[in-house]
């Protein structure tokens, strides 16, 4: 996921006060935009999560992309997972500080209890055949209300639900894209990994996994090298799962 090499320790931050998704923003002006920009926007009209979801995003959330260029991150087998669970891994972290109790419920959400209050969307960048970087966006409910939480229609919650007041987002986006940059300096994957089991909702239980056609159910039993999710049948096979929905 990355070699290494010295970033700044404060992104760079492109301030939108309004667009249809950072994520297209950030993806129609790539070439342009150097390793470490970040957008934000205080509001977006049409935010997605994976596999085209739709990502409700009034005023007061937190909607960002970061941009991830060679040669801090290349197209391995984990790049995918490692980029996704980095951002949800730092989105934890700074809920944490505010006296909250996240999980991670693989491969993109964060959770508190079986509530999700975050997601992720990873997406590498390819011109021609050469690996130009990845765009990875984090949709984070900060000043949602119970009505517009319960409009949702999913389990859902937000940072003002859960602790009775406002908090300011634009504060909340520069500390989840700074701790983003710095977790994807990091050598070792290994650390990585090693945050992500700590918060993980689903290892060590009985899961069924629903990737395309597929459905694999067994015991979660860990994730390996590139992030994806080891599951044991019943008869003791175990399956390796890139990317898919865990019930």
């Amino acid at each position: 996921m990355s070699v290494g090499l010295p970033l700044p320790p404060v992104p760079t931050l492109v301030w939108l006060d309004e667009v249809d998704s950072t994520h297209r923003y950030a993806l129609d002006r790539f070439a342009l935009f150097p390793h470490g920009l970040v957008v934000a926007a205080r509001r977006q009209r049409a935010g997605r999560g994976r596999l085209g979801r739709r990502w409700h995003s009034p005023p007061g959330n937190v909607c960002l992309t970061a941009v991830a260029k060679p040669p801090h991150v290349s197209p391995t087998d984990e790049l995918a997972g490692g980029l996704t669970l980095a951002m949800a891994v730092s989105a934890c972290e700074v809920l944490e500080k505010r006296a909250i109790e996240p999980s991670l419920k693989w491969p993109n959400d964060v959770c508190v209890g079986r509530e999700k209050i975050a997601g992720v969307l990873a997406q590498a960048v390819w011109e021609g055949n050469r690996f130009a970087g990845a765009a990875v966006s984090l949709g984070l409910n900060v000043n949602m209300d119970l009505r517009e939480i319960t409009a949702i229609g999913r389990p859902a919650t937000s940072l003002r639900v859960l602790t009775g007041r406002d908090h300011d987002p634009d504060e909340i986006a520069r500390l989840v894209a700074t701790r983003f940059l710095e977790w994807i300096g990091v050598k070792d994957p290994s650390l990585l990994r090693g945050a992500v089991i700590r918060r993980s909702q689903y290892l060590g239980t009985t899961v069924s996994v629903r990737t395309g056609c597929r459905e694999v159910t067994g015991r979660a039993l860990a994730l390996d090298r590139s992030f994806a999710l080891v599951v044991a049948d019943q008869e003791g096979r175990e399956h390796t799962v890139q990317v898919g929905d865990v019930t």
